[in-house]
């Protein structure tokens, strides 16, 4: 038996193959099983081989980005179960009961037991503390301050900068980023779905009165099966996904909205949600151009946080 040296030829791309290598233990070559070799062309930059067997498209290599990929998913996702009583090993590595106490904050072990007599009461108060929705009202009373002016002007410039606004908060790495980073590698953990539940909660009970009122404001009412709730859902899930990418490519802008040289592309998003979401008071529908070129039709309404 032979190594797996062969790297493929573009039209066995996708094609299961066998994986056998040398293993120094046993001292013989072994059966790894087998890889569906992808086209890794331009997506491995500091390999040091750009082809051979120990290039992208080798078998062995591919096989072991593979293990490598698993192994780093199985380590930081471990553990995570409907068990109350465990919690992602990792968890207990950063912020162990006694050792964070002890080693990290240099306090005794007490301050935290007495607290917290079980480790995994600690762990799951952390979690829901680190996702709690209250992180979020210092940018929302701001927000909602500045959104007094904006409503003054045409429905989009308006969104495109509440849009701008919220995106750039996402880019706190404290505000945001740690609690991307545990909802999506511990979705099960029962403290990371409460905290869920209840961030989105909120999110209605601040957001959906202040949503209303704009849509007034410009003389807009939803259409029939279309709920406040849901508007919320998706505005939050714009700006947001944009803030993932913007972390990525900071110049990411649109020049589609009228009368506005460049705005994010979750405002864009929402005006063409909302062109099929909406109608005039009046029981027009205006597409996202007419939209964002509206101007207020009534009174500005009050909008406060919510509880």
């Amino acid at each position: 038996m032979q190594p797996s040296t062969a790297s493929p030829v573009p039209g066995e791309f996708g094609r299961e193959v066998p994986v056998r290598v040398f293993s120094p233990a046993a001292q013989a070559i072994q059966d790894r099983g087998t890889v569906v070799v992808e086209d890794l062309t331009g997506i491995l930059q500091h390999i040091a081989h750009d082809e051979g067997p120990n290039g992208p498209q080798s078998p062995v290599t591919q096989y072991l980005l593979r293990e490598g990929a698993s192994h780093l998913a199985a380590a930081l996702t471990q553990d995570a179960t409907s068990d109350q009583g465990r919690v992602p090993a990792i968890l207990a590595t950063l912020v162990g009961h006694d050792s964070f106490a002890t080693k990290v904050l240099a306090v005794s072990r007490n301050q935290l037991r007495r607290r917290w007599p079980l480790a995994s009461g600690w762990y799951a108060d952390l979690i829901s503390y680190s996702l709690r929705p209250q992180r979020f009202a210092r940018n929302a009373v701001l927000l909602l301050r500045q959104l007094s002016a904006w409503m003054d002007g045409p429905l989009g410039v308006l969104i495109a900068r509440f849009a701008d606004a919220e995106v750039e908060s996402s880019q706190d790495p404290h505000l945001y980023r740690l609690g991307e980073t545990i909802m999506t590698l511990w979705p099960d953990y029962p403290p990371v779905r409460q905290a869920l539940d209840v961030y989105r909660q909120s999110v209605v009970e601040t957001w959906a009165p202040v949503y209303a009122g704009i849509l007034a404001r410009y003389g807009l009412v939803l259409r029939d099966g279309v709920d406040i709730s849901d508007a919320c859902w998706v505005f939050q899930a714009l700006v947001i996904r944009e803030g993932l990418e913007r972390r990525i490519n900071p110049e990411l802008r649109t020049a589609s909205i009228p009368g506005i040289p460049t705005a994010p592309l979750s405002a864009l998003a929402i005006l063409i949600y909302l062109a099929g979401a909406t109608d005039t008071t009046d029981g027009r529908v205006l597409d996202y151009r007419e939209l964002s070129q509206r101007m207020p039709v009534h009174c500005r309404p009050a909008a406060t946080p919510g509880p």
